[in-house]
């Protein structure tokens, strides 16, 4: 396999879709003498990134948003180390306020 084609290899893997293969070093020869393989080549690009996009990274970024209270942009601009230290804390007050609402005042004479 070549290393050079990895969105083509994962396409085809995960979405068993083959799209247009185009080798780097050839793009800009056949940019001037194939235009129409080359403008294959982009449109096969853009429909094997969004179908990956909607399957894989989508959901997983709004399971993300479910669990942790941010927006998903937040959730994406934000390190892994903050991101854990966010859910912590939401689970930390769930525990908590799971915990006050269980117990009963005691009354002082």
């Amino acid at each position: 396999m070549d290393l050079l084609l990895p969105l083509q290899a994962v396409t085809k893997a995960k979405l068993g879709y083959d799209p247009v293969e185009v080798h780097p070093e050839d793009m800009i020869r056949f940019a001037a003498e194939q235009p129409h393989k080359m403008a294959s080549y982009s449109v096969s690009d853009a429909v094997a990134t969004y179908y990956l996009y909607m399957t894989y990274i989508h959901p997983f970024i709004f399971s993300l948003s479910t669990i942790i209270p941010m927006p998903p942009d937040e959730v994406l601009r934000k390190g892994s180390g903050t991101l854990c230290e966010v859910l912590l804390m939401v689970q930390a007050y769930e525990v908590c306020t799971e915990h006050h609402s269980k117990t009963t005042a005691v009354q002082l004479s």
